[in-house]
């Protein structure tokens, strides 16, 4: 598969809705190319899990937390890296439970 065929293969991924019609283009790839858009669906599964997981963990520091305690909250992929303003960080995370686990770094990450 050239450049190009991919190029169109993700113009046509970027438009697909809940409406069948907008799949329809799928029924006519090569198995080279059902395999290019089976890996860029698993992509697209991940990213909305990571924002998913990242928007829970950033709900669950700020019921942990009150405001004036918190210098920064950044969201690195399916975690955060909180900064308190006592000088503490922590990677936020969640277990498997779902709940939120903090791990504490150095101020080298």
């Amino acid at each position: 598969m050239d450049n190009e065929r991919r190029l169109q293969i993700l113009e046509n991924l970027s438009h697909e809705t809940n409406e069948a019609w907008t799949r329809e283009w799928r029924e006519e790839l090569t198995p080279e190319e059902l395999d290019f858009v089976a890996r860029e669906d698993d992509r697209y599964c991940d990213g909305v899990q990571a924002l998913c997981t990242a928007i829970l963990i950033r709900e669950r520091v700020r019921q942990r937390f009150q405001p004036q305690e918190i210098e920064e909250l950044t969201t690195i992929y399916d975690h955060c890296r909180l900064r308190l303003r006592d000088g503490r960080m922590f990677l936020a995370r969640l277990d498997k439970g779902g709940g939120l686990t903090l791990d504490e770094i150095g101020e080298a990450c």
